[in-house]
């Protein structure tokens, strides 16, 4: 039978340009109001809905179906006066965008940019100026009209309740009057021949942003090859606005050639603006943001490389500590252009936005200086925001993650709590295009975010910080308790070992709650459920296929995850063969300088290990952040996954030591008189970091070795700038095998801390940006954290020569415990455990459980 087929008509949507996307704008909120949130939208309506959860961390869908994902969110902010919850049609039914929405600062107008796109005439660019209260339609003014030359706008904002500053493409700062109801061109930057680079024309303003306290006020610009941060008293800007409404007024009153001849001469009056406005640097890459911090003691700008570049005003930092910052980013620059001189040179891959080459200038300035650049987001920074009088400053990215990180009088860069943003249904949110926070003495901050397929996400702040800090604070106890009790000495040798050993038992049992009972009684468990799955797996009845149906959506998961890994490696292979193999030859050469042989902990307690695991733990995370924050590597540090859990260390030896006992257990087997080795868990101190590139992972095994090569037992570059001591036990390179099991590449270190425990081993996590962001959309490795010990023990019993299986059986059953291995989780099992004795009985009582 032959189906006709329906051609699908396509969709008449806005073209949506990559520039849509800027700050946002919100009105105070007070205790015991019900706050609302506006926000506008490509189809040209505004939209008022309500603020219900303050700590839900999920964009809210606005559930309207004319809010398509090609008409993305612009600029929600949030408003306490409006009862109602309403659309309105800014466009009156034209077809167009709402792009920017602002409030002014004494809340009482709210200005909207749209664009108006009709198809007889030319888009047309109007705003629109509301009142508060009434939410009525007070001005509207077409922009083309007032500036014939204007081509497009990319930022807006409100200045002293009277005036309304645009960020252009053509122009300077372009300024609105309400009072006068004209604009102004006066320029408050130079857009040429500034002192900065004579050859260098500012193309378009990016940005612009006042301090606090309406002092000062950053815009960010930028050329075609460069982006620039000017710094400016609000006091000039208003002394230059001033002069030129005089100026329009007298041309107005007297129509003579002289005032026409000094309006001009305002217009470009170059020695207006150039003695005061500083530029505070010009970075080859473009500036998303930039934002004041502490009022203007601190300037933190946001790159489309996904870094944060910190400015520090001279008299709020010690002239020694900045000095010494200074010095040590001309010695590490110095560093990178020796190890590869042609790393400066300035290449850019359009398809991965990758930036290979820095090349940044600094200008010495009077009142600012650049004090660090760090990298916090993996992909382009769209905004920064700071929490006024608070130490915390919260940044979104086009990486899907929004990072809430601290700052003090002297920033210390670290983040405390990074929120992946999740949309409706579970994927990641990425393209965080809008940020802001509501933030005063009444209200704990929630945070809004705009996501590009028209949702709005709104989650707290504080709650998120404070959970953090919480946990921060109990690692960090756990680790000083450690320190404290390895300075405790005794008389004999042995009693000092053994109180040791004790001291790190009862230390290990207030910070991860693990005592020896417990390890006994997750050693039991585990063996029940063995023993569960081998009765299951000798029985052969039809109760395996029963849940096949059930986990055929779970394996289709893990395959797409797999097919994903393998188009994604085979693309490395056809665009970056050269770095793979690059990458390859370094792990050859450094594996003939290791020892061989298995690599396994000097001791089989698990007690021990972990209570060495919490030191070790502490160092590793230090070395994977440093790691990630060199230059050469450019990478995101994970966070710390900390101490592996016990389960997880329980299966793998309980398993280990099954296969040991040859795939059986007697019918008196009691799990007392086992005991196990956890010699070969390498993996309780673990951490990782992310690259985007082959040659990251390059340059981050680079540090591991000599310049000449002559050994691999200390670390020259490491120690250098680290100072931390590390000796390479192993390298596990996924990249250089044909195929995977699961598809998933990454490099593994095995390492040791001399100076910590010379002893014991962790494991250090090189990931490849492609196959993480893989992971993390998919579903595949989650099914698989659910049930890895089942698979585990399908893999052991579906080996060759296992007597447990005939040879016609064994494909059946592998099929059927494959599709049951991806269903059931770890709470199955404990269920399952609860009615063993009474469910084993009878098959068709277990069936029916399932």
């Amino acid at each position: 039978k032959k189906k006709k087929k329906k051609k699908k008509k396509k969709k008449k949507c806005v073209n949506a340009t990559r520039w849509d996307r800027k700050s946002l704008s919100f009105d105070a909120i007070n205790r015991g109001e019900t706050p609302k949130v506006i926000s506008g939208a490509g189809d040209g309506s505004v939209k008022i809905w309500e603020y219900v959860n303050q700590e839900e961390a999920k964009p809210v869908d606005l559930e309207d179906k004319k809010w398509e994902e090609y008409y993305k969110i612009r600029n929600p902010f949030f408003s306490r006066q409006l009862n109602c919850v309403k659309t309105i049609d800014i466009l009156k039914g034209d077809p167009g965008k709402v792009r920017l929405i602002s409030i002014s600062d004494n809340g009482e107008w709210i200005a909207v940019l749209s664009e108006k796109n009709r198809m007889d005439t030319e888009m047309k660019t109007f705003i629109s100026l509301f009142k508060r209260d009434t939410m009525e339609i007070v001005d509207e003014v077409n922009l083309l009209e007032g500036c014939p030359n204007l081509r497009f706008i990319f930022c807006m904002t409100f200045y002293r309740d009277e005036y309304l500053l645009f960020g252009t493409m053509n122009h300077n700062v372009l300024c609105y009057s309400m009072t006068h109801k004209e604009f102004c061109t006066a320029p408050i930057i130079p857009m040429e021949d500034h002192d900065y680079n004579p050859a260098v024309a500012i193309q378009w303003i990016e940005g612009i942003v006042f301090s606090s306290s309406k002092t000062k006020v950053i815009v960010t610009a930028l050329s075609s090859t460069r982006s620039f941060i000017f710094v400016r008293d609000c006091k000039e800007v208003d002394d230059i606005y001033r002069r030129w409404w005089a100026q329009k007024d007298e041309q107005k009153s007297n129509a003579d050639a002289k005032a026409d001849a000094t309006l001009q001469e305002i217009t470009s009056d170059k020695e207006l603006f150039a003695r005061s406005s500083n530029i505070v640097v010009g970075v080859r890459y473009r500036l998303q943001h930039s934002q004041f911090v502490h009022d203007d003691k601190w300037i933190v700008a946001g790159d489309g490389n996904g870094e944060l570049l910190w400015f520090a005003k001279t008299s709020a930092v010690d002239p020694d500590v900045l000095q010494e910052r200074l010095d040590d980013m001309k010695r590490t620059r110095a560093l990178m252009l020796e190890q590869n001189r042609g790393l400066f040179e300035f290449e850019s891959n359009e398809q991965q936005g990758l930036l290979l080459g820095r090349k940044t200038q600094i200008k010495n300035l009077n009142n600012y200086s650049q004090f660090a650049h760090i990298r916090k987001h993996f992909a382009a920074v769209h905004e920064i925001r700071w929490i006024e009088s608070s130490d915390i400053v919260v940044s979104c990215g086009n990486d899907g993650n929004v990072n809430i990180w601290s700052c003090s009088t002297e920033p210390d860069w670290k983040v405390y709590c990074v929120a992946a943003v999740e949309k409706p249904g579970g994927n990641r949110a990425f393209e965080i295009g809008t940020l802001d926070i509501v933030s005063n003495r009444f209200f704990t901050s929630p945070l809004v975010f705009g996501v590009r397929n028209a949702m709005v996400g709104v989650f707290n702040v504080y709650d998120q910080l404070v959970s953090t800090l919480r946990k921060i604070k109990q690692r960090e106890e756990a680790s000083q308790a450690v320190q404290s009790h390895d300075h405790v000495k005794s008389k004999d040798a042995q009693d000092e070992k053994e109180s040791a050993t004790t001291g790190q038992i009862h230390i290990l049992s207030k910070s991860l709650n693990l005592t020896s009972e417990d390890l006994k009684a997750a050693e039991k468990f585990q063996w029940d459920v063995l023993r569960a799955w081998l009765e299951m797996w000798s029985s052969r009845g039809p109760m395996m296929s029963a849940l096949e149906t059930m986990a055929k959506p779970i394996i289709e998961n893990m395959m797409v995850d797999k097919r994903k890994y393998t188009q994604a490696y085979k693309h490395l292979l056809e665009t970056e063969a050269d770095k793979l193999n690059k990458l390859n030859d370094q792990v050859k050469g450094m594996e003939e300088r290791l020892p061989k042989g298995e690599l396994i902990q000097n001791t089989s307690d698990l007690l021990n290990l972990y209570a060495r695991a919490v030191k070790v733990q502490r160092v590793l995370v230090k070395l994977a952040t440093d790691m990630a924050d060199y230059s050469l590597i450019d990478g995101i540090f994970e966070g710390d996954p900390g101490v592996k859990g016990l389960g997880r260390c329980c299966e793998k030896m309980v398993l280990r030591a099954f296969q040991l006992l040859g795939c059986k257990l007697p019918p008196d087997f009691d799990p007392k008189n086992i005991t196990l080795d956890y010699s070969s868990s390498k993996d309780l101190a673990r951490a990782g970091f992310m690259v985007r590139d082959l040659n990251n992972i390059y340059w981050g095994l680079s540090l591991f070795l000599f310049s000449k090569m002559s050994s691999l037992t200390k670390l020259a570059d490491a120690e250098k700038w680290f100072k931390i001591k590390v000796k390479i036990l192993r390298v596990k390179n996924r990249f250089a095998s044909k195929d995977s099991e699961s598809g998933y590449r990454d490099v593994m270190v095995n390492l040791s801390f001399p100076d910590v425990d010379p002893d014991f081993v962790a494991e250090l996590q090189i990931h490849h940006s492609k196959f993480h962001e893989i992971r993390a959309e998919g579903s595949g490795h989650q099914n698989y954290d659910a049930a890895r010990f089942l698979i585990d023990f399908v893999m052991l019993m579906a080996k060759e020569g296992n007597p447990s299986t005939k040879q016609d059986e064994k494909p059946l059953l592998l099929q059927q415990l494959k599709n049951i291995q991806k269903f059931c989780t770890q709470h199955f099992f404990e269920t399952f455990l609860k009615h063993y004795e009474i469910l084993t009985n009878n098959i068709s009582t277990f069936c029916n459980f399932l």
